[in-house]
């Protein structure tokens, strides 16, 4: 048995190409930290892949917060992780 860690689009890509298995950890996390944002009065959320996008975002509406993770940590000028707690 072989395996390969491929994060990402890449990965999935990988594993298509070669009829492999992937498997996709943290979509449940972020899913669930999505859903206790909705619990807890978010109007709105907007996902998006890259850290520049999120900033980006960001200018356009400044009352959001920024909710994620790169390396299990908030990537600097985010206001939290991606912490369903």
């Amino acid at each position: 048995m072989w395996w390969h860690i491929i994060e990402g689009e890449a990965g999935c890509d990988y594993a298509r190409e070669r009829g492999c298995v992937a498997v996709v950890v943290d979509a449940l996390r972020a899913s669930a930290t999505a859903a206790m944002l909705l619990h807890h009065g978010a109007r709105s959320i907007l996902a998006v892949r890259e850290v520049e996008e999120a900033l980006t975002a960001k200018t356009k509406h400044a009352d959001a917060l920024l909710f994620g993770e790169r390396g299990g940590l908030p990537p600097e000028g985010f206001d939290f992780g991606n912490s369903p707690l």
